[in-house]
């Protein structure tokens, strides 16, 4: 019970609107999460994964019982560059994968709104992107992968080999296990950049319209909305470029040219906007804000440009 208490943690919910005190365990190994896995059970404890923690939600929160964060099981194990097929662990973020393959010319099928997500945790949430009508969600492009059972085995899931297991644990959030081993097949690409077109809505249902009208030509399709104002807004399109396209792909795809800067127009660091933001976070500032936004992004209406 010693060992136990050493253990017990605030555990938060990356929108900061909820946290629990658990137990953490954070292994490195399957025989440590193996460890972990009897131990908890050995004290009749139920048990939540964790992977980067980036739920806005409690859905990796467990009061008072056993939390397993797996982000130091974050290996890749083996990658083939002809084929865009990667193994690695579940602690593998989505950051950690377009920046081992995108040299190669290969990007994650899905990307989620951060890259800090675990592979891990979006195949157990199932996650989506800007991209979903075409790609789908990234439970999709999954080929494989391995699942320590609640009882201690290891299955090999993939379509047809224990196909049950395969299809209830993506999207499943642990409810069967923890997924140790992931394959993943990524996209292939012709350049770091894409082009993007801005798109200026006067309203909600003209959203939905362009969104509607768009969502065939568009690999990727976004759409900011003012809900102070009808929900006037701007959308943004965008589109893989073609080998033709990208003159210098050996420059785009680099890592230095795929890195965000530290700061914002030039000189804000970025680990201060919510300190910058915190004073404007009422109705005023943001309908201000947001009318601000609005006005740059209708000054952009229809412009193409690669980013």
């Amino acid at each position: 019970m010693n060992q136990a208490l050493d253990r017990r943690e605030r555990v938060e919910a990356w929108g900061m609107t909820s946290s629990s005190l658990s137990y953490v365990y954070r292994p490195s190994t399957l025989d440590a999460v193996v460890e972990a896995v009897a131990e908890a059970q050995a004290n009749g404890h139920t048990i939540a994964f964790k992977g980067g923690g980036n739920s806005y939600g409690d859905a990796f929160q467990n009061a008072e019982q056993v939390v397993i964060d797996l982000s130091r099981m974050n290996r890749i194990i083996d990658w083939s560059p002809d084929t865009g097929i990667i193994r690695c662990e579940p602690g593998t973020t989505i950051k950690q994968l377009w920046q081992y393959t995108i040299g190669d010319g290969w990007w994650p099928p899905v990307v989620s709104g951060t890259s800090h997500v675990t592979l891990g945790g979006a195949l157990s949430a199932n996650i989506h992107g800007k991209n979903n009508p075409h790609a789908g969600t990234i439970g999709e492009h999954v080929l494989s992968f391995d699942i320590l059972l609640y009882n201690g085995s290891v299955l090999t899931c993939t379509r047809e080999e224990n196909h049950n297991v395969f299809f209830a644990a993506i999207g499943g959030f642990g409810w069967l296990g923890c997924i140790i081993e992931i394959t993943l097949q990524m996209h292939k690409i012709h350049s770091g950049l894409v082009t993007v077109e801005a798109i200026s809505v006067k309203d909600i249902n003209h959203a939905l319209s362009q969104f509607e009208e768009r969502t065939s030509s568009s690999d990727y399709l976004v759409g900011w909305l003012d809900a102070f104002a009808n929900g006037r807004g701007v959308l943004h399109s965008a589109n893989y470029l073609s080998k033709l396209d990208d003159p210098h792909p050996e420059e785009t795809m680099k890592l230095s040219a795929q890195e965000l800067p530290d700061t914002v127009i030039g000189w804000i660091a970025r680990s201060r906007i919510n300190k910058l933001m915190k004073p404007w976070v009422n109705q005023t500032g943001m309908r201000i804000i947001n009318s601000f936004k609005y006005r740059i992004g209708k000054r952009q209406d229809g412009h193409k440009f690669k980013q």
